[in-house]
């Protein structure tokens, strides 16, 4: 059994990690990409939540399909409507998690760099900005963000 190599406080990072993972192995460092490809028995101990785009065993998968956080040999098959059932609440708490983490790192850029979006030259000149103070850096939208409850987030 392998030890998790980070904690809650930078969870959010290696999910992120997780899904770049998920759409192009070579674009994490080598030492996540063997941490990510022991498959969901570590990742979800771990706390992650399998992305778009890998399978059940942690292989990527062709068809573009969502996997479950479940490892792909089950002891017992659950009826077929069961199972839609649990994976579409599964997906569904993926993404709602995912947009959480996005817009968790949106606030985070806003606490180290909001104040390059202050207007307090008095001749007017705009300021510099940021690349991190626009939402789409982080893969994510206003409208997205405006969808997550005011009692969830920092």
């Amino acid at each position: 059994m392998s030890t998790i190599p980070f904690d809650a406080q930078n969870a959010g990072y290696v999910q992120a990690l997780y899904e770049l993972y998920a759409q192009n192995p070579n674009a994490v460092p080598q030492p996540w990409r063997r941490f990510f490809a022991q498959g969901p028995a570590t990742t979800v101990r771990a706390g992650l939540l399998v992305p778009d785009g890998l399978t059940g065993n942690g292989a990527q998968s062709g068809n573009g399909q969502a996997a479950t956080l479940l490892p792909a040999r089950t002891a017992v098959a659950a009826p077929a409507s069961i199972a839609a059932d649990a994976w579409a609440v599964d997906t569904a708490r993926g993404r709602f998690l995912s947009a959480v983490a996005r817009g968790t790192a949106l606030v985070q850029a806003l606490r180290d760099h909001g104040y390059m979006l202050a207007q307090i030259d008095p001749l007017g000149s705009e300021p510099p900005g940021h690349p991190q103070l626009d939402p789409a850096f982080f893969g994510t939208s206003m409208e997205e963000l405006e969808q997550i409850p005011s009692t969830v987030g920092p």
